[in-house]
């Protein structure tokens, strides 16, 4: 019976205990990146396919493409997501999540990196993803709930943005109308 009572005593100190899910740093600097592959595709074919793509999911491709070249076959778009919605003192807010991705083509395969990424939160409080996982002076602190709720949100949108990226682009190259 002690020895069972010592065990409950413990398991909340072995949940405070669990670690924070790592994220990708390039130079200090929260940064994803993952190569997808589209079979069949030339890297023409498939610079025009994320075009299109894009203006799917931002709604506007013109006003969201930062930079892109037809030549060098890269797109740079700077865009918005709804982050999380979250709820404090009875009020309900959206979290937006500002971001870069970048394009990079070659057949059969496009490299794609997802960084700048910011949290807007109402009110005009922008927190830079870096600080989130170390305080900086002059924006929000996070406390280690924060910490734990952010990252696997950060995690989960990114998987769920090249979930859809890859579904959207097989469409177009199954897409024989």
């Amino acid at each position: 019976m002690k020895k069972l009572l010592i065990l409950f005593a413990f398991l909340p100190i072995l949940s405070i205990a669990q670690e924070l899910p790592t994220v990708p740093l390039v130079d200090g600097r929260v940064q994803f990146e993952n190569v997808l592959e589209i079979k069949g595709k030339s890297a023409k074919e498939l610079y025009s396919d994320v075009k299109l793509m894009i203006s799917e999911i931002y709604n506007s491709g013109k006003g969201v493409i930062d930079a892109s070249d037809d030549e060098a076959l890269f797109i740079v778009v700077k865009g918005s997501l709804l982050f999380s919605r979250a709820r404090a003192l009875g009020t309900n807010y959206d979290v937006i999540l500002d971001h870069s991705l970048k394009f990079q083509f070659k057949d059969e395969r496009i490299k794609i990196c997802f960084s700048n990424l910011i949290l807007d939160y109402p009110g005009g409080v922008i927190v830079p993803m870096e600080c989130v996982l170390n305080d900086c002076k002059g924006v929000m602190k996070y406390n280690e709930k924060m910490r734990r709720n952010t990252l696997p949100t950060l995690i989960k949108t990114w998987d769920d943005l090249l979930k859809n990226i890859s579904e959207k682009l097989k469409k177009t190259s199954t897409d024989n109308w």
